[in-house]
């Protein structure tokens, strides 16, 4: 849409303002679309988003080890899996294990404290 305004002869103010995008962007955007048609958006740069820590096969061994044993902490299955994960924090390796790879963590739910002043 604004290489169609710039095409058109407006300046990049006022297509900035008209898109409530910054002028920053605009420029950055212009020009790798002079080698595309009209009304193309530009792909992203590659390598732009940072690698997984884990990979899918790292992923297998912590289930086979989560499977085998239920109850075992992060911290235990990061010390015997030390070579895989020596570069991985503790809390991406739940966030895979909870998100991704969808095993619930067996942790008991937090109660309230009932008191009896509480009560009445």
């Amino acid at each position: 849409m604004h290489s169609c305004l710039l095409v058109e002869g407006w300046s990049v103010i006022l297509v900035a303002a008209e898109l409530k995008i910054t002028r920053r962007t605009i420029y950055k955007l212009k020009t790798p679309a002079e080698n595309l048609h009209l009304g193309a958006v530009p792909a992203r740069k590659p390598g732009s988003v940072a690698p997984r820590k884990m990979s899918p096969c790292t992923g297998k061994v912590l289930v086979r080890g989560v499977k085998e044993d239920p109850s075992i902490t992060v911290i235990s299955l990061k010390e015997e899996h030390l070579n895989l994960l020596q570069n991985v924090s503790v809390r991406t390796i739940q966030h895979r294990l909870q998100k991704d790879l969808k095993l619930l963590a067996l942790r008991a739910a937090k109660k309230q404290l009932l008191t009896e002043v509480m009560k009445k």
